[in-house]
């Protein structure tokens, strides 16, 4: 939230949990969040509500549906935060068109390259946009959630400073350009035992100040 101010907005395309919604109205900023899941978007308008008593000057406003559509104007938000799902690992709600019902990860990832382009859509040229994402494991391998980078680079976002939560070194691959792209380097031998690995990541992108061409096809 540092790459925001107060009362801008936040616009996050997998609102899940209110834990984000939460953290983005007690830091005086208006939410904008968007879920697939019935369950969640109801869980969270409840817990708007009590926000709301203690913050009435801010906006909260949750959509159920899709993310490949999100529910808000072009070039609306000030900022991004959010956090997509790892596939089918985690419980994300009974919905038939959940990412985690696709039975092969390259077509979670292309599902997920086009949320990217829909963030980039609602985001102001020049915003900051924040992903936390991680590595998982499934049937004894690793997946590289990092391969999500491809995609939110197609949707025509710039890679300015990838940060990584904890000490898990990184390796950065110039691009012929001043941005990069952050990889992790898992350690096989020590894998961990639950399904994420500890350290998470979140690169940080942004909205050129020129919108470019984006080849993944319109959702509307």
């Amino acid at each position: 939230l540092l790459y925001s101010k107060d009362f801008d907005n936040v616009c996050d395309p997998f609102a899940g949990h209110n834990s984000r919604m939460e953290l983005c109205v007690r830091a005086n900023r208006n939410y904008y969040g968007q879920d697939l899941s019935h369950e969640f978007v109801e869980f969270n308008k409840a817990q708007a509500k009590e926000l709301k008593k203690n913050h009435p000057e801010l906006t909260i406003e949750l959509y159920e549906g899709s993310s490949v559509d999100l529910q808000m104007p072009d070039s609306f938000g000030d900022f991004t935060l959010t956090s997509p799902p790892y596939w089918d690992i985690e419980y994300y709600g009974a919905e038939t068109e959940q990412l985690g019902n696709y039975k092969h990860y390259d077509n979670f990832l292309h599902e997920l390259g086009k949320i990217a382009k829909e963030n980039y859509r609602v985001l102001k040229r020049g915003a900051y946009c924040v992903w936390f994402i991680n590595d998982f494991r499934k049937s004894k391998k690793i997946l590289i959630n990092a391969t999500c980078h491809p995609n939110l680079r197609l949707a025509r976002f710039l890679f300015r400073v990838p940060e990584r939560v904890g000490l898990s070194r990184l390796r950065l691959t110039f691009s012929g350009s001043p941005y990069v792209r952050a990889l992790p380097l898992p350690a096989p031998h020590s894998l961990p035992r639950s399904p994420c690995h500890a350290t998470p990541y979140c690169p940080m992108i942004r909205a050129p100040h020129l919108r470019r061409h984006s080849p993944f096809p319109a959702s509307h």
